[in-house]
């Protein structure tokens, strides 16, 4: 059995791209087979668009923490 590191940081404005695009992804695996694929564009592009995600990482009430296993 092998050691794994996990690293856990904040998210900051350097990340909001980063998680646009993972929550896009998981949000289109776990939710596109029960929508219209024209919903399912519109909501992504809005909901996770980079700039989007940017505000929600400004707002002060908002944690984003990201994990790290191995540098992935």
């Amino acid at each position: 059995m092998t050691s794994q590191t996990l690293r856990i940081h904040q998210a900051t404005l350097d990340d909001a791209e980063l998680i646009a695009s993972i929550g896009a992804r998981t949000f289109e695996v776990s939710f596109g087979a029960d929508n219209r694929p024209e919903d399912m564009e519109r909501y992504l592009s809005q909901s996770f668009s980079k700039v989007y995600i940017a505000a929600q990482l400004a707002d002060p009430s908002s944690i984003f923490l990201l994990a790290y296993k191995e540098g992935k």
